[in-house]
């Protein structure tokens, strides 16, 4: 957001889980021109995240390595439109469902989030296909549901540091945007099993 005026005025990033932003990552957001409420940090539990993605205007990805891409997942069962990195196997996970950046490039990362946050077409469009392709993939719904049957959490357990999602200004409140988008079915957070 930093790199981009039309971002920082419009938006507020929303990072869920990973604990409270350490000094290191405030003195990254000021170093940014970022003012430090338009960083906000969240905890909570499955339900929370999911309204989190049926919230937000996207979900930014900036992972340069993720074994299966469960964050990818879990918003595209949530119809979140998404920007993230064309690393590792995401490509593979989100197909035409996300808008893709080089994670080393900061413009490359702005121009993609840019055409989601700031084109209303472009949204729609992304949060279409990314429900269709939660809707649609027999691999991603039998992960998730495989994970529910073990008695894993149906989001998996938040890792070492917060995942972005950009929010709209509007909202400094809560860090939701939008009206909600209807959620597919969702095995996992639901609790049905296969």
């Amino acid at each position: 957001m930093g790199a981009s005026r039309r971002l920082a005025e419009a938006f507020q990033l929303a990072c869920f889980g990973g604990g409270p932003l350490t000094p290191d990552e405030r003195a990254l957001v000021a170093k940014a021109g970022l003012a430090q409420d338009s960083v906000v940090q969240i905890e909570g539990d499955d339900d929370l995240l999911a309204s989190c993605y049926r919230h937000a205007r996207l979900f930014v990805f900036p992972s340069e390595y993720e074994g299966f891409g469960m964050p990818l997942t879990e918003a595209m069962v949530q119809s979140c439109p998404i920007a993230c990195s064309q690393a590792s196997s995401f490509p593979e996970i989100a197909g035409a469902a996300a808008a893709y950046f080089d994670p080393l490039d900061v413009d490359s990362m702005r121009t993609a989030i840019e055409a989601i946050a700031l084109d209303d077409g472009r949204h729609a469009e992304l949060a279409a296909k990314s429900g269709q392709r939660a809707a649609g993939s027999d691999v991603l719904l039998a992960t998730l549901r495989r994970r529910n049957r073990r008695g894993v959490p149906a989001c998996p357990p938040r890792r070492a540091g917060p995942e972005p999602m950009i929010c709209h200004e509007s909202v400094r409140e809560s860090p939701f945007h939008g009206p909600p988008r209807p959620p597919l079915p969702d095995p996992c957070l639901s609790g049905h099993r296969a």
